[in-house]
């Protein structure tokens, strides 16, 4: 929103941003014309300091089931920060694989670098127990975020009636997606054998959302079986 007119070159604009980015990471400069001053048209060269400790920066790319984001991830050998909600566990197996074959061809080790998969996490009782409880708390995160989509696409008032059964049906089907595809729910065992399972299909560690309208209670319970795992 603040930068309309990049979106169509979005990937090529965010690519740009990222290597000035690692360049002054680095220590080098950078060399900006926009910010020289009508009375100074020389360029502006901009330098970071004090040095970081790290001479890269680790960077994560974000994307859902777009394979050639995988790919390109894969080519300069960043890390990827990905979720389910418009993907399947086949579709990231498949993403998965692309990306680390990228790497194996762009001359990385393809056994480096990390993808991330994003979940909603709940742990510490068994999984039948913590759904009465996860059920309203997802349909309420839904639902707020359903509230902002349809803000901004802001529907005609007389399709209201169709836009309501609608919103219905796709809040079922998310909390059901979420409770069964999506998230990581259960006991300590539970919770370990799924990631098993998902660190056979190629992920390296999953970023967990634990805030999400549970009880601070059971967001500490959550912390506490995770760090058993650890």
């Amino acid at each position: 929103m603040l930068r309309a007119e990049n979106y169509r070159q979005r990937q090529q604009v965010l690519f740009s941003s990222l290597a000035q980015v690692q360049a002054l990471w680095r220590g080098e400069s950078v060399t900006r014309h926009e910010l020289s001053l009508p009375a100074q048209p020389e360029p502006v060269s901009l330098k970071t300091w004090p040095a970081p400790f790290q001479t890269e920066i680790p960077v994560w790319l974000t994307t859902g089931s777009n394979p050639d984001l995988f790919t390109e991830a894969g080519k300069r050998g960043l890390n990827v920060l990905t979720h389910l909600v418009s993907q399947t566990r086949e579709q990231l197996v498949e993403n998965c694989a692309a990306y680390r074959l990228a790497r194996r061809q762009a001359g990385f080790d393809p056994a480096e670098g990390t993808i991330t998969l994003m979940l909603h996490t709940q742990a510490g009782a068994a999984r039948k127990t913590l759904l009465p409880r996860l059920k309203p708390a997802l349909t309420g995160y839904l639902q707020a975020f359903m509230a902002l989509s349809d803000n901004l696409s802001q529907p005609r008032v007389a399709d209201a009636e169709q836009n309501e059964k609608k919103q219905a049906y796709t809040l079922k089907w998310g909390v059901e997606k979420y409770l069964n595809h999506c998230g990581l729910f259960g006991s300590a065992q539970e919770c370990a054998d799924q990631l098993a399972r998902l660190r056979q299909e190629g992920i390296d560690e999953v970023a967990c959302l634990m805030d999400f309208g549970m009880p601070q209670s059971s967001v500490e319970e959550t912390l506490r079986t995770l760090a058993t795992l650890l």
